[in-house]
């Protein structure tokens, strides 16, 4: 199924694909469907207010913090595991087959195998439901019962905890759920357990969240150049993590004649 305009590569190898003005109707309308059948848990901060600077910010007061990173997620997604997700919120099977093939693409270096791509404004709706009714999603609901504190951006898996023997159990069960469930974490990205980690470009741990340094410094580049709007945009997004960077940024700006 021929089922994108086309696509071009990210500088990190990844592709993007570019939905024609019918499919990307159709997957408005799934998405539309799935939200009349399934609301996600409160842990998906990327369907929340806030969104990862929320995820980051529920952690910051806790003396160990762990991050974990799902490796390619969306290419983790298969047809297969689009289709049982939808089956689970009610959608007979054959139209489950359906709007799993509209929604998958195969990729190269994956002879045979669809999943879901970059681009498509369905695949956060698909992969986040498919994460939900997992053995993954399952171990992040047992992990939470457990008094750890866990959220979910994306690809992006944060858990603190009071207690490093908690935190390290909860790391063990989310772990066990990911091989159950055929999902993988990235070894190499794996941040504490620590007082302090870093994501989404930010430091957190230690009673606050702050922007990390090489960040920082490419945010004061842009409130130094024109136009008006995104210099204010910038300032107006790290007062969201760290109020006192933000007027650090406000100072450079004003001292800039800007």
């Amino acid at each position: 199924m021929h089922n994108f305009d086309h696509r071009f590569p990210l500088k990190s190898g990844v592709h993007i694909y570019v939905q024609d003005d019918v499919s990307r109707k159709a997957g408005q309308d799934l998405c539309d469907w799935i939200e009349d059948r399934w609301s996600p848990p409160s842990h998906f901060y990327h369907f929340r207010d806030g969104g990862h600077v929320a995820a980051s910010r529920m952690h910051q007061v806790s003396p160990f913090i762990l991050g974990l990173d799902l490796r390619r997620f969306f290419d983790q997604v298969t047809r297969t595991k689009v289709h049982r997700g939808l089956r689970r919120i009610g959608f007979k099977s054959a139209d489950a087959y359906e709007f799993a093939c509209m929604s998958t693409v195969t990729k190269d270096g994956s002879p045979g195998a669809y999943s879901l791509p970059f681009g498509f404004v369905q695949s956060m709706h698909l992969a986040s439901l498919v994460l939900h009714y997992s053995a993954l999603g399952r171990a992040m609901l047992a992990v939470k019962r457990t008094g750890v504190r866990l959220s979910v951006y994306v690809d992006d898996v944060l858990m603190s905890a009071d207690s490093l023997n908690l935190l390290n159990d909860a790391q063990s069960l989310i772990l066990q759920g990911a091989d159950t469930a055929g999902f993988a974490f990235n070894p190499d990205k794996v941040r504490g357990p620590a007082s302090l980690i870093q994501a989404f470009n930010i430091r957190i741990g230690q009673g606050a969240l702050t922007i990390v340094d090489n960040r920082l410094n490419e945010f004061r580049q842009t409130v130094l150049e024109p136009p008006v709007a995104p210099a204010e945009a910038t300032i107006a997004y790290v007062r969201t993590v760290n109020a006192d960077q933000a007027d650090a940024l406000a100072a450079v700006r004003a001292t800039a004649g800007l």
